[in-house]
């Protein structure tokens, strides 16, 4: 995994699936017509996906054992 845990707000996700398409290393999926993240230790922590959702719903935070290293 990156130096950022991602997450998805599938209450405000619309399942336009821009996240899937400008992600280049697939770590999103659909389910239920709403992105998931399927495979975040492959996220490089490029936030493509962040800059380019219209709703705004993909969040990038730092993992909290982050704190204790």
């Amino acid at each position: 995994m990156g130096r950022f845990k991602i997450s998805v707000n599938p209450e405000g996700c619309d399942g336009c699936a821009i996240c899937l398409d400008v992600c280049p290393r697939g770590v999103f999926e659909l389910e239920s017509e709403k992105a998931v993240v399927s495979n975040a230790e492959k996220c490089e922590n490029c936030t493509a996906c962040f800059k380019q959702c219209p709703q705004k719903v993909i969040s990038i935070g730092v993992p909290i054992e982050n704190f204790y290293q």
